[in-house]
């Protein structure tokens, strides 16, 4: 699922796969990987922000796992709330 902004607006759901799926592999297989690739080739200026288990990407920005500064990784986890809180809410209803 990817979520834009601080509105908990969902902006794109893949349920092609199921649960015993990873998450990077349902990543890898989808339209919306296709699309983000396709506009950095033609370069458009894009990102998403993903957890650890994603691969770091041109258009995939995930934490820095080896590295001493963590300004990046304390920004990148206040966003990625985002993307927490609206799983809460989406299970809420």
């Amino acid at each position: 699922m990817v979520c834009g902004g601080d509105e908990y607006r969902i902006l794109n759901v893949n349920s092609k796969f199921g649960g015993a799926n990873h998450d990077s592999f349902i990543w890898e297989n989808s339209n919306l990987n296709t699309y983000m690739q396709s506009l950095h080739q033609n370069g458009e200026i894009v990102w998403l922000l993903g957890d650890s288990g994603y691969p770091q990407r041109p258009w995939l920005m995930t934490p820095f796992l080896d590295t001493e500064s963590n300004n990046y990784n304390e920004k990148h986890m206040r966003a990625q709330v985002v993307i927490e809180n609206t799983f809460s809410r989406l299970k809420n209803r």
